[in-house]
């Protein structure tokens, strides 16, 4: 579904799939400035946001909070990066 389109165009897409119902509003130039600009996000990070505020009420999320979420979501995927795995 998402083969051909670019990194931005793949994360535009996802989250017009996953995040677009939750809002009332519609993604702004900022916001998709924000995405564009945030690294190391996939598709598994959009559901985990989805699915954390599926359950506000409609016109409490707006799209800077979710994006601000991807973010966090980005830091720590970066943070435990780092952290030197023992195990399997």
């Amino acid at each position: 579904m998402l083969f051909g389109l670019t990194r931005i165009g793949r994360m535009r897409r996802t989250n017009d799939i996953l995040l677009q119902p939750l809002c009332t509003d519609m993604i702004d130039s900022l916001s998709t400035n924000e995405l564009k600009q945030t690294k190391n996000l996939a598709p598994g990070d959009f559901k985990l946001v989805r699915n954390r505020y599926s359950f506000y009420p409609k016109k409490d999320i707006k799209h800077a909070i979710l994006i601000d979420s991807l973010k966090k979501e980005a830091r720590m995927k970066n943070k435990h990066r780092q952290i030197k795995r023992i195990g399997f």
